[in-house]
């Protein structure tokens, strides 16, 4: 005998606002991805999430809110630091989890990465734009001097960890490029020697700064537990 059917439970008025206003975000990261900042209208976004053309306005205000909104929503949904980070463990294990995530990640959203990586959002060119990313990729600097142990206050790793992140950038573009052709855990490799480098440049800065503790928690492998 089959079972009841279940009764579907009609969304309230919040929930509905908020899956509006995220149908509304996601066309915007698609077309500002595909077509550039310029070239998009407000109707254009409200014509591929199937919702009023009013709605864009009352959710965002206009379509300059709309675009921030959406370079914010891309940049920590792509370069932020990910939720599955381990909690504890040896810091080589920490940064090598969060970036073979981010790879993951970038291959999971191939079209969206290249056309903001390459230049179709306009950041380059718009300041505000600009420090919304700067803000998620400090922040990662931040979290990386912290796991190491290391002062993230420091204008030596600022400039030299920040530029791992662009070698980040151009790895993770010309990867998807070639259509994914290398293995993640290289790439994961690769840019962990990138790290490394960073902060021995860092010293080339600042002489009075130490990073062979931090270079050798990076670079040795994890005690096996007896």
């Amino acid at each position: 005998m089959a079972g009841p059917v279940p009764i579907a439970v009609p969304l309230s008025r919040q929930e509905r606002a908020l899956q509006t206003r995220r149908k509304i975000l996601d066309a915007a990261v698609e077309l500002f991805s595909q077509r550039g900042y310029e070239s998009v209208a407000a109707g254009d976004v409200a014509e591929r999430a199937g919702v009023a053309h009013g709605l864009v306005f009352h959710h965002f205000g206009n379509k300059r809110g709309l675009y921030l909104e959406a370079v914010r929503e891309i940049s920590d949904r792509l370069f932020g630091l990910p939720p599955e980070v381990p909690a504890d463990g040896p810091p080589g294990v920490a940064l090598r989890a969060v970036l073979r995530q981010h790879f993951l990640r970038v291959a999971d959203h191939k079209a969206v990465v290249l056309g903001f990586m390459r230049g179709s959002f306009g950041i380059a060119t718009d300041s505000e734009a600009w420090e919304a990313l700067e803000e998620i990729r400090l922040g990662m600097v931040g979290w990386l001097c912290d796991l190491l142990g290391l002062d993230g206050g420091s204008r030596a790793l600022q400039l030299t960890v920040r530029t791992a992140g662009d070698v980040l950038d151009g790895i993770a573009v010309r990867w998807l490029e070639h259509d994914c052709d290398l293995p993640v855990d290289n790439l994961v490799e690769a840019m962990v020697q990138f790290v490394v480098g960073s902060l021995q440049a860092a010293c080339c800065l600042d002489a009075k700064l130490d990073v062979s503790e931090a270079i050798a928690r990076l670079t040795s492998p994890p005690r096996r537990r007896s």
